[in-house]
């Protein structure tokens, strides 16, 4: 299963998931619902059909963690928030309120193509002081 293969929502789920193991270590379900606003039988739901295809596990604690095929994607889906988001701020400005929820709805059909073709034209720009940014 590939990103594109995911629906917009678990793919959020996934992107908590490892957003906030990269900030805390670990992920119980109770910190995906704070972390995304959702009722905790949604979590269930989302971790239950997650784990099915194999992108999720949970350890002998209840730690959810994601296996290398989630992390794979997660990351790949991470790179292009960052990606729109200097984008963005390279063309518009700052945008105080933009999410990496808000880019993965943006990129959610985008093709590697044309995440390629952004990240050339940001490499390519005579103004190349784009700030760093991560998924937040």
């Amino acid at each position: 299963m590939n990103q594109n293969e995911l629906s917009f929502s678990n793919l959020t789920y996934l992107e908590a998931i490892y957003r906030l193991y990269g900030h805390t270590g670990c992920v119980h379900p109770v910190d995906l619902a704070n972390d995304l606003q959702v009722s905790k039988p949604s979590v269930t739901r989302a971790l239950r059909l997650l784990t099915e295809e194999g992108l999720i596990r949970k350890n002998s604690c209840g730690e959810i963690l994601a296996t290398q095929k989630g992390a794979s994607i997660a990351k790949k889906l991470c790179e292009k928030c960052k990606t729109l988001r200097a984008l963005f701020e390279k063309t518009i400005g700052p945008i105080s309120k933009f999410s990496c929820r808000e880019a993965i709805r943006l990129s959610y059909s985008m093709s590697d193509e044309i995440v390629h073709a952004i990240q050339t034209y940001l490499a390519q720009s005579v103004d190349s002081d784009v700030p760093a940014v991560i998924c937040k």
